[in-house]
């Protein structure tokens, strides 16, 4: 005889109500809600549920049949119990059971994720605030759990937790924020990413009104992440690869240049850009085979992030980025207004069109008579 795998789950799914029914039963007649999850700690620590989607499915089930009252409650406990979900197991009561060996570590995030599995399942929508209530910084105390499950969870297991929850970036009290909820259907797409929301700049923050800033070295970013060995974090640096060894190498004269892909400048209140992003945007908008009407803003937002985003008396750079904006204005000239390509010569006659660079730069003249030429700019030595 066997038990078929999709009737154990359902029972697995139906234990774990069980046990929630009990604790709120419990939690009703006492005048605080504390929480004994020695049995539940034990129930749900031993393998993360995302190994086993149909567990997912039949819990998503069974909580459709709790009253408001009901989910207010147990979202209630299971805050509760996710607060101290790392904290040292003093229970004992049921230490005899132990399906698998493993380690604390892989014990404490098996048993986390589940309870904020089920706080979404139960209790809707959750923000990091309230996962850890007594943490100032809840976006930073959210990513160290997010690494926890994902160095402890086999790769089916991370990825499901990632697909089953939805994550949005928010603020709250001027702080970084996440709000977590239970994905719907098909997961979304995940949004662009905010630099202001990376780099801590709140809404309404006086540091959005930055013409640029680098508060990072890209070098100390590949190093970590090729310390770590890191599967997402190796396939975006390869990708990235020839523009770092090219913009952030090569187009430096020293350490002390800023360079292009942690170099950020503000376009609005709502949107910053590095370096890096906005001259692959420009590259993007210029080679679409379809065209399009934002190739003229695609330019107008990359030398406005390459001027801002470095101190006037960084040239070196400034001027490298300059100068293969220019290559890609030549090739595309017939797609830019004249009135555009003579502001922009203006920029340039004041950067890398003097005559020292050009008599350096034989390509970069070559480069401005394409782009130029029909608007009347000539070299001097010509």
């Amino acid at each position: 005889p066997f038990l078929h795998a999709t009737f154990g789950e359902f029972l697995v799914a139906r234990l774990i109500m069980r046990e929630l029914a009990d604790l709120a039963t419990i939690a009703v007649t006492r005048s605080r809600h504390t929480t004994d999850d020695g049995f539940l700690r034990a129930l749900l620590s031993f393998a993360p549920l995302t190994i086993r989607g149909q567990i997912i499915e039949f819990l998503a089930t069974l909580t459709r049949r709790l009253s408001r009252d009901q989910r207010l409650l147990l979202r209630d406990l299971l805050l509760t119990a996710f607060s101290s979900a790392l904290d040292p197991n003093r229970d004992t009561a049921h230490d005899s059971y132990q399906p698998a060996r493993l380690n604390a570590p892989a014990r404490h995030a098996a048993y986390s994720a589940n309870l904020l599995l089920l706080i979404a399942l139960i209790g809707g929508p959750v923000a990091g605030h309230e996962l850890f209530p007594h943490s100032p910084l809840p976006a930073a105390e959210w990513r160290r759990h997010a690494l926890l499950w994902r160095s402890q969870f086999v790769a089916e297991a991370w990825r499901n937790l990632a697909h089953v929850l939805t994550l949005d970036r928010t603020w709250h009290d001027n702080e970084r924020d996440v709000s977590i909820s239970l994905t719907e259907d098909e997961p979304r797409a995940a949004p662009e990413l905010d630099a202001f929301w990376i780099f801590h700049f709140p809404p309404d923050d006086a540091r959005r009104q930055w013409l640029g800033w680098r508060q990072v070295d890209t070098q100390h970013l590949i190093r970590e992440s090729h310390f770590t060995c890191d599967l997402a974090g190796d396939i975006a640096w390869h990708a990235l690869a020839p523009i770092t060894r090219e913009m952030d190498d090569a187009d430096r004269r020293d350490l002390n240049d800023v360079e292009a892909t942690t170099a950020f400048a503000t376009l609005s209140a709502d949107q910053a850009l590095s370096v890096t992003n906005a001259i692959t945007r420009l590259w993007i908008a210029s080679s679409r085979p379809t065209g399009g009407v934002d190739l003229q803003q695609a330019y107008e937002d990359c030398l406005s992030v390459i001027q801002r985003s470095r101190p006037d008396e960084d040239t070196v750079s400034r001027d490298a980025y300059l100068a293969r904006v220019l290559r890609q204005i030549a090739a595309d000239r017939e797609r830019l207004t004249p009135d555009f390509r003579a502001r922009t010569l203006n920029l340039f006659k004041e950067t890398i069109l003097n005559e020292s660079q050009l008599s350096d730069l034989p390509l970069v003249r070559h480069w401005a008579s394409q782009a130029f030429a029909d608007i009347g700019w000539r070299p001097a030595a010509e």
